[in-house]
């Protein structure tokens, strides 16, 4: 399958560099032709399968449709003050949230706070 995606990807990329002297008409042809070349693979058809699989799942009978709302985050954890939780940990405290973090090293600690 990783074959068929290098392909496609290829063939992509080859008609984005047309020369400029062809004709407009005859570009879109042969994009046509490229396009439906690549809908055609099996790794198309897994990827559209999955948007909508994924789709799918935010229309879920009883839950989605309850009227439920988020709640304000007041406090936040997070685990490990490395480079993403530090992270984390600022965006919370720049929103006004209270924040905890749990850090086993001491020394992400004084870099992170």
């Amino acid at each position: 399958m990783e074959r068929l995606f290098c392909s496609a990807s290829q063939q992509r990329l080859s008609y984005i560099n047309f020369p400029s002297l062809q004709s407009s008409c005859h570009h879109h042809l042969q994009e046509q032709e490229a396009f439906a070349k690549a809908a055609s693979l099996d790794t198309h058809k897994a990827l559209v399968h999955i948007f909508f699989a994924q789709r799918s799942t935010k229309k879920v009978s009883g839950v989605t449709d309850a009227g439920l709302k988020p709640g304000k985050v007041r406090k936040v954890a997070v685990i490990g003050g490395g480079l993403m939780g530090s992270g984390i940990a600022t965006a919370g405290l720049l929103a006004g949230q209270e924040v905890i973090i749990k850090e086993v090293n001491d020394k992400f600690l004084e870099v992170c706070c």
